[in-house]
């Protein structure tokens, strides 16, 4: 369904993988046939897109019907990025930028 979607609008998926499970995110190994879905589990989808000569990159993690508690993590990263898109200066330098965007996201995980 999203090759068919990416292709009716004049693109080509490259590389699509969707993974589940705990071992799901990251790398292109292969997930072993017996893993089921189960609600808790996490869902990465990644994706390289072609369009018009350009390329795109895409991934996605989504939890399966409920975020575990050891899930946070991500949330507190992502509300840290949140920040550092929003006060990141001209001329600062990276060591600042990630000091702000972990300062900020992960507060709660000393």
């Amino acid at each position: 369904m999203f090759n068919t979607s990416i292709a009716s609008q004049g693109a080509i998926a490259a590389l699509p993988m969707i993974k589940i499970g705990r071992h799901a995110v990251g790398g292109q190994r292969r997930q072993k046939s017996e893993i089921k879905l189960q609600p808790g589990d996490l869902i990465w989808f990644d994706c390289d897109v072609v369009c018009n000569g350009y390329w795109a990159d895409n991934a996605r993690v989504f939890s399966y019907k409920y975020m575990k508690p050891e899930y946070d993590k991500f949330n507190a990263l992502y509300k840290g990025q949140l920040v550092a898109i929003n006060e990141v200066k001209i001329g600062m330098k990276g060591k600042d930028v990630f000091k702000l965007t972990m300062s900020a996201g992960l507060k709660k995980f000393p």
